[in-house]
């Protein structure tokens, strides 16, 4: 299962005044990082695992009493689970917060539920918990298939705030696509993390729903402005392929990637994954699932029709070029902007 980083090593070589592991340990590689034992980050990258195996261990157990309860249907989606499935532990992956998904006509209840456990709706400022204006949560909820994280303040050190966020569609709030969720989590499955037993996607939901997230980073105009694009996104993909494809029958992926209208974002993930790291097993998949509508957006950003707009350079020049953000901005319009502002205000 080891991944093939040749073509990034010689874009790397030819193209940057980097080392490979400088570039992995800015695109939050951290496990790859920590196999070069001889490089200048491997001190940096040992001690960030280190940070996420205690933090993910508090996580757990400090959210225990939400994770274990039986009476509101939810699942966990990516970060420690998807580490847990596609890495083998659930702390190889960073990840800063627990992404749960639950119906929408579910989520006043699991927001009691929230707060009856100590968490908070709101944000971080200079380590304190701001809580969230009206405002804000109207904007959230009518833009959004997100709502506003829930934090919880802990006595640990190691982990001073957990953060929740609950999730009541597996599209993007520009999408028009909904997935009935009471469909969706009637299919969830049991899995133990750090002792405590939670509940997962079946894996071709769960592929679905990473390749929608993973899309999103890649294309989103405000999460672009942020730096969402990390070469981590394309590793997650090949790595669950890599790891899950015994139990993940392309037929079966396709049906339900037809029947969520999915296929032409599952498919982007899989080509673009497959391009940076060649694989046999990445391209039977690639090839299945290959449609028209995919190709067209394969060198398109932006998540809604009317903002789409089409690269300038190759996608290396996009994960690891220097100037990528002034080169960006420069394709973006006025109301591309007025969005971009917006959802600081509303997001920070």
């Amino acid at each position: 299962m080891d991944i093939n980083l040749d073509k990034i090593e010689k874009y790397i070589s030819n193209n940057l005044h980097s080392s490979i592991s400088e570039v992995l340990y800015q695109h939050k590689c951290y496990d790859l990082v920590i196999r070069l034992t001889n490089s200048s980050y491997y001190e940096k990258a040992y001690i960030r695992y280190l940070k996420n195996k205690s933090r993910v261990a508090c996580y757990f157990k400090e959210c225990q009493p939400i994770l274990s309860q039986n009476e509101i249907p939810y699942v966990i989606v990516k970060g420690t689970i998807l580490s847990q499935i596609a890495y083998t532990e659930p702390y190889i992956r960073n990840s800063n917060d627990i992404d749960i998904l639950v119906a929408p006509n579910n989520t006043t209840a699991f927001n009691r539920l929230l707060k009856d456990n100590g968490f908070v709706q709101g944000t971080i400022c200079n380590g304190e918990i701001t809580p969230v204006s009206r405002e804000k949560r109207v904007y959230q909820t009518f833009y959004s298939h997100q709502l506003l994280p829930f934090i919880k303040k802990t006595e640990i050190a190691s982990c001073p705030l957990i953060n929740i966020d609950v999730n009541t569609n597996i599209f993007w709030g520009e999408s028009t696509y909904k997935v009935n969720m009471e469909d969706l989590l009637s299919n969830r499955t049991n899995i133990s993390v750090e002792g405590i037993e939670v509940y997962k996607l079946d894996p071709i939901s769960e592929f679905v729903v990473l390749c929608l997230h993973h899309f999103k980073d890649m294309n989103s105009i405000y999460l672009l402005s942020q730096g969402s694009l990390k070469l981590r996104l394309f590793i997650d993909i090949y790595r669950y392929i890599q790891s899950q494809h015994t139990v993940l029958p392309i037929n079966e992926l396709l049906k339900k990637c037809e029947r969520w209208n999915a296929l032409p974002y599952v498919y982007y993930c899989l080509y673009q994954t497959t391009y940076l790291f060649p694989s046999r097993i990445l391209n039977r998949y690639s090839n299945a699932l290959k449609n028209s509508s995919g190709d067209y957006l394969l060198n398109k950003l932006g998540l809604a029709d009317n903002e789409r707009k089409e690269w300038q350079t190759p996608l290396e020049e996009r994960l690891f070029a220097s100037d990528f953000l002034p080169n960006f901005y420069k394709m973006l319009n006025d109301d591309d902007i007025k969005k971009i502002n917006l959802n600081i205000k509303m997001m920070q």
